[in-house]
């Protein structure tokens, strides 16, 4: 039997244990305190946007996020927040032009409606002159009505709930011979002719009024801008992807700067019109509010003084 003392490896183990249990210990610590200084330095442009992203208000919407030395990773993310400033600060500016507009086109008729009623009240009349005053008071009123229904309608289709689309089968004959008739008068005195071509039982899916708005509106707008003694071309078909209605009419005056702004809220094409005051210029913002809201498309072209608005898309019956 061969015995030997192992004190010696003890001690070299107990040592050994230690000068593990050091290296752990200081592996440790020094990578908790470079992955800290790291982060941090890695993290700086976050912290960077978000000081610069605190810093934006209503006041500042134009303003455009910018880090030096951003990291690859952190490139989209900017081009999306600057992207997404630059809508937003374009929807302000709409909401504010809206706002102004719509002051100013309340605000005439409130004008004519005062100074009616002072004019009236100055001295005393006969009953005669009376009821003209308030047939000229009723008139003003109405078209009050028109540009507040409007807003309301307009409101109602931007807003969260909507409205309701419906599902009634409605037919475009019927809709294009009503609007015309509406528009008998004004067609008339401007010696205007309706040239249709609808489809045999060609009818769209929803609301009977939401329709008859969009007909009544494009009519309204042809016969209110075409050329005198000229013709409104108005087709209606069934397509692939829905029902497609396109009206056109030449121009009496077609606008300086295109087709561009039709469909912007409180535009007019002419601003001297003399029944401009007929007009609030909110027509063809509802009708491409609407018939987007049935899932459909409105597009404006203008070729050789010929107006087309061309309506695609809305759902078949």
């Amino acid at each position: 039997m061969i015995a030997r003392d192992t004190v010696e490896l003890a001690e070299s183990l107990a040592f050994l244990r230690w000068v593990v249990a050091c290296s752990g210990v200081s592996s440790v610590l020094f990578c908790a305190v470079f992955l800290g200084l790291w982060v941090g330095r890695s993290l700086r442009p976050v912290a960077e946007l978000d000081e610069q992203i605190r810093a934006v208000d209503e006041g500042n919407l134009e303003t455009r996020f910018e880090i030096a030395d951003a990291p690859r990773e952190l490139e989209p993310i900017l081009d999306q927040l600057n992207d997404l400033t630059r809508r937003i600060a374009a929807a302000f500016s709409r909401e504010q032009s809206f706002t102004g507009y719509a002051a100013h086109e309340l605000r005439t008729p409130i004008a004519g409606l005062r100074s009616t009623i002072e004019v009236a009240l100055l001295r005393e009349r006969e009953p005669a002159e009376y009821r003209e005053t308030l047939d000229q008071v009723l008139d003003i009123t109405l078209g009050l009505d028109r540009i507040v229904e409007s807003l309301l309608l307009l409101t109602r289709l931007s807003g969260a709930d909507g409205v309701a689309l419906g599902e009634d089968r409605v037919e475009v004959a019927s809709l294009v011979d009503a609007a015309w008739d509406a528009a008998g008068a004004q067609a008339s005195a401007r010696k205007l002719t309706l040239d249709a071509s609808i489809d045999e039982g060609v009818a769209v899916r929803g609301s009977e009024p939401l329709l008859s708005r969009v007909i009544a509106n494009v009519v309204d707008n042809a016969v209110s801008y075409a050329a005198p003694e000229s013709s409104v071309e108005l087709g209606a078909r069934s397509a692939a992807d829905g029902v497609e209605i396109v009206i056109r009419n030449r121009a009496s005056d077609p606008p300086a700067d295109g087709v561009e702004r039709v469909f912007d809220p409180f535009w007019r094409g002419d601003e001297a019109r003399v029944d401009a005051g007929r007009h609030a210029g909110l027509g063809l913002t509802l009708t491409q509010r609407i018939v987007e809201a049935f899932g459909g498309s409105i597009s404006a072209s203008l070729d050789d003084g010929v107006f087309t608005l061309r309506i695609a898309a809305l759902p078949l019956a």
